[in-house]
């Protein structure tokens, strides 16, 4: 024997196969009994239809807590599958007895619908309050356009009264000033021929145009009768300075001395006559100018006024809408949820009772041998040597 090598015991380690097969075999038992104990679970389906909420809170709603606790259901127990492109939502439900099994899943309709509603119900007041807390600012919004509105139409109103409908159109005085203009173009028309007329023709024509009174009229017809009277003594071979010849002289110059005068002032009121009309006239234009500008005014005041009161009105009818709408639903309990399959009893077991347990015991008996023969092996103290 080599003196460097210690003189210890030899302890190799051996594999015992005994140990897993008695591991095996006591997993193999425990299986079997699990089996025996375990009853069969059974899967029955349904398809609903997801009528309120999108597409996407569906599957929500359905595995939420308070849904399962109503319909009795482990959210262990439950799969939920969308079907894409449609608001359709499949189910499936596990349970020892199929008969129960279908009720559940039908069940979790109900469960369904309940949940949403109370939901709403809880949320119905403050949506409703907000609602109306909105619809009280659109309608004092509205009435504050409206009488915005209706001022805006009287004085529109008062506008077209003075002018026309429109300032394209016709101004309502443009008959004064067409008068006007035909009057000025006849009076300085007369004017013009009588200024141009040498006495006694002037009479004539101011007769002509009836523009001598009745008493000037007289002294006309006075006029040209001296001065036939004076054609006849002259006819009748008198001489000139014959007392009647002078007499009849005299009165005809004063006359004529007259008519002269009352000539020069026709034609001095018909020239100041035809001044006021020109005044009148470009007053009535003047006053046409500023009434267009202030009915032009009035109609662009008008349409701001008229769009701020039609958008206001719009909104307060949508607002109305929408707490009508609030509160219909609030009385009503609108369906969430539809049965477009109701499950049915399963005759066959989805997962049978046995299978599961047999096919872990092999697994179970090779890790329990693997860990009894760790336990048994022989432990050293630190520092002595193993020889395997």
């Amino acid at each position: 024997m080599d003196p460097l090598i210690p003189n210890v015991p030899l302890r190799p380690r051996r594999f015992r196969g005994g140990h897993l097969l008695v591991c095996g075999l006591a997993t193999t038992a425990l299986a079997l009994a699990v089996s025996c104990i375990s009853p069969p679970l059974y899967r029955s389906s349904a398809k609903f239809t997801i009528l309120r909420d999108p597409a996407s809170e569906g599957p929500k709603w359905l595995r939420d807590p308070n849904t399962l606790r109503r319909a009795g259901l482990n959210a262990s127990r439950l799969t939920v599958q969308p079907v894409p492109g449609t608001p359709d939502v499949e189910i499936s439900v596990l349970d020892e007895d199929p008969h129960r099994a279908a009720q559940l899943a039908n069940a979790l309709a109900a469960a369904y619908q309940e949940t949403r509603s109370q939901l709403d119900a809880a949320s119905h007041p403050e949506r409703l309050a907000a609602l109306e807390a909105t619809m009280a600012s659109v309608s004092a919004a509205y009435e504050t356009a409206k009488h915005e509105h209706e001022a805006v139409s009287r004085s529109l109103e008062a506008a077209r009264a003075r002018f026309g409908e429109s300032p394209e159109g016709p101004w309502r005085r443009q008959g004064e000033v067409d008068a006007s203009i035909e009057d000025q173009k006849l009076l300085t028309t007369q004017l013009d021929e009588l200024r141009n007329s040498p006495f006694p023709d002037f009479l004539q024509v101011a007769n002509r145009h009836k523009l001598i009174n009745s008493d000037r009229m007289v002294w006309v017809a006075e006029y040209f009768g001296t001065i036939s009277t004076l054609q006849a003594q002259q006819q009748a071979g008198l001489p000139a300075t014959h007392p009647e010849v002078l007499r009849t002289k005299t009165q005809a110059n004063a006359l004529r001395v007259q008519l002269e005068k009352d000539a020069e002032d026709l034609t001095a009121s018909m020239a100041l006559k035809i001044d006021a009309l020109k005044q009148r006239m470009e007053s009535l234009e003047a006053q046409k100018t500023a009434e267009r500008a202030v009915l032009a005014e009035a109609l662009a005041a008008f349409q701001v006024a008229d769009g701020v009161y039609r958008t206001a009105l719009g909104k307060l009818r949508e607002a109305r809408i929408h707490v009508e709408a609030e509160r219909a639903a609030a009385a009503a309990k609108p369906a969430y949820i539809a049965i477009a399959q109701p499950a049915e009893p399963q005759r066959r077991a989805a997962q049978p009772a046995f299978w599961l347990p047999l096919l872990l015991s092999p697994v179970a008996g090779l890790a329990g041998g693997l860990l009894l023969q760790w336990l048994r092996a022989p432990r050293h103290r630190q520092g002595d040597p193993v020889i395997a």
